[in-house]
């Protein structure tokens, strides 16, 4: 039988996540992709390419950097980055921000 009122694309949606248990998976790649834009407008545009949001997992957000200079700008700037992903995201848990030095986010090899 068709409705004729219509549904809330919204909470369709959510329905679908919580039936299918995808939920934290698409919270965790929301915020990867929120911190990699957020890197990639507050970075000097001399490492915005150097550095990536690999992973967000147990609360943890990693960055990986093709270098040692790019991880320093990261380190300057994590808590930055922390503020502003609670505040996007103000129901989700993000304890720390992480970077090292990771080439083969890149499929570089590492020396």
């Amino acid at each position: 039988m068709f409705r004729k009122d219509p549904v809330e694309m919204s909470g369709l949606i959510g329905g679908v996540l919580k039936r299918h248990n995808i939920g934290k998976q698409v919270n965790a790649a929301m915020i990867v992709t929120s911190a990699h834009e957020w890197l990639q407008n507050n970075l000097p545009e001399k490492v915005r390419d150097d550095v990536k949001a690999h992973a967000y997992q147990e609360n943890n957000l990693r960055i990986a950097c093709r270098h040692a200079g790019a991880m320093g700008f990261v380190d300057e700037r994590a808590e930055d980055l922390k503020l502003a992903l609670i505040r996007i995201y103000p129901t989700s848990t993000i304890e720390s921000v992480h970077s090292r030095v990771y080439p083969a986010a890149w499929g570089e090899r590492a020396w």
